[in-house]
């Protein structure tokens, strides 16, 4: 008898967002180039350590200010891009949840409607063979149970869709990759969750 495996736990908005914001490998790129370029900054603002027997020509104070300056520059640059595309993982990921979501509602109401028309078509067939029931009416009541089963199918498809897009999102810039997620049991959004961007923001 096998060992049962315990469903996984709904996923959050929030959740989702700071899940690919972490396994994103351009923010740990970003955190690399900013820790060099400070540290290039730094270096640049002191004297070069005397070599024996190398005659150095030391660097002006206002040379070793103004590379330092530019390196520290250019720390603050990449900072403001890390931002950026924190910010804009953030959304994608945002919108590939709540895809997922209103996918899954959609779903759970078609299958609804699926049923009822089924029922319908049932009594349906009944009544018709009954002589109870006119046959264009018996029709419509098929036709309709027809057009349920083509939505139900669609949204399966999309509903499919959606847990891959969740599951694995790859930024054309920031290369991000998401670990395996079901959205199936996503936890409906909190009327006050805060804005998208503003948690990922400075402070």
């Amino acid at each position: 008898m096998g060992v049962a495996v315990a469903a996984p736990a709904p996923l959050g908005l929030t959740e989702a967002q700071q899940l690919a914001v972490e396994r994103s490998r351009q923010m740990t790129a970003y955190d690399s180039a900013i820790a060099a370029a400070r540290d290039i900054a730094v270096a640049a603002a002191q004297l070069p350590e005397p070599t024996l027997g190398v005659a150095q020509q030391p660097m002006s104070r206002e040379k070793r200010e103004a590379r330092a300056e530019r390196y520290a520059r250019e720390a603050d640059r990449v900072a403001a891009q890390k931002i950026a595309t924190r910010v804009e993982i953030a959304r994608e990921a945002a919108l590939a949840w709540f895809d997922c979501y209103y996918v899954e509602q959609m779903t759970r109401i078609a299958a609804d409607q699926l049923k009822f028309a089924e029922v319908e078509v049932e009594g349906a067939e009944r009544m018709y063979w009954a002589g109870r029931l006119p046959q264009a009416e018996f029709y419509a009541t098929r036709t309709m149970l027809v057009m349920f089963e083509d939505k139900s199918s669609e949204l399966e498809h999309r509903g499919r869709a959606t847990r891959i897009a969740l599951t694995l999102i790859r930024h054309h810039k920031s290369n991000t990759v998401w670990p395996e997620i079901r959205c199936v049991g996503c936890r409906a959004p909190d009327a006050r969750v805060p804005p998208l961007v503003s948690q990922y923001a400075p402070s």
